[in-house]
This record gives structure tokens, C-alpha cells and sequence, in this order.
């Protein structure tokens, strides 16, 4: 229950920060959802990487405590290493994406500059018969 109670938390926090935002004008509409995922996140690690240890630190009874200790950094080490297998999935989706529009958007220059060079061409070509056949240029060195 206190798991899915400072998940809550942070998304409360995680929408209303980036909302705020859009709301003034700072972030754009469209980065909103990877906004608010983000800032879940920061939120959420910071309160499950830090409460457990602030409860750890004030808990008075010295008989439990080095069980304790070993659970907390169990737990600790599996969120953190979930966290970053995560990052890199997000890491590396997004690498994806970036390239499929980069070479998209590549394929979309080159054939703009295609159809220019043939548009070019074509006019070189019908003033050929007026200014009669090109010269030959001398290497400048």
C-alpha cells in the first residue's frame, strides 16, 4: 500500500508540474507526455530510493536493524537496476526514432534536390542551340 501510495504522490506532482508549464507557455502541448514521465520518475526514485533510508535511519529498535538494512538494499539495488535498464530502452526507442526521422527527412531534401538539378539541367539543355556548344575550361593551375 505505501508503494502504490508514493507512486500516486509523484504522479500528482509529475502532472501538475508539467501542466503548469504547458499552461504558461514554457513547454509545448506536444512534450507533455515525456515531461510528465520523466518527473514521475525523478519523483518516484527519489522516494523510494530515500524514504526507506530516512525510515532506516530513524528506527530505534537495534534488533531488527541489520535484516532491515539488507532488505532496504535489496530493494534499492532492484529499483535502481530497473531504472536503468529502463533509461536505456528509452534510450535507445528514442535513438530509433530520431534516425527514422532524420533519414526521412534526408530522403525528402534529396528529392527536392533532385528535381532542381533536373529542372536545371533542362533549362542549360534549350540554351544550348542559342549559346552554341559549351567551352572547355582551362585548369586553373
Amino acid at each position: 500500500m505505501a508503494l502504490w501510495g508514493g507512486a500516486v504522490s509523484c504522479l500528482v506532482n509529475a502532472l501538475v508540474g508539467p501542466l503548469s508549464l504547458v499552461w504558461a507557455g514554457i513547454l509545448p502541448v506536444s512534450s507533455l507526455g515525456p515531461n510528465v514521465f520523466t518527473w514521475w520518475l525523478g519523483d518516484a526514485l527519489g522516494v523510494s530510493c530515500l524514504g526507506p533510508l530516512f525510515l532506516l535511519i530513524l528506527d530505534r529498535s537495534p534488533g531488527e536493524r541489520v535484516r532491515r538494512t539488507w532488505m532496504v538494499a535489496g530493494v534499492q539495488l532492484a529499483v535502481f537496476a530497473a531504472v536503468v535498464l529502463g533509461v536505456n530502452i528509452l534510450k535507445d526507442a528514442d535513438r530509433s526514432v530520431r534516425e527514422r526521422s532524420f533519414h526521412h527527412g534526408a530522403g525528402e531534401v534529396q528529392k527536392e534536390l533532385e528535381e532542381a538539378l533536373r529542372d536545371d539541367r533542362l533549362v542549360l539543355d534549350s540554351l544550348a542551340p542559342i549559346s552554341g556548344p559549351p567551352e572547355r575550361s582551362r585548369p586553373l593551375l
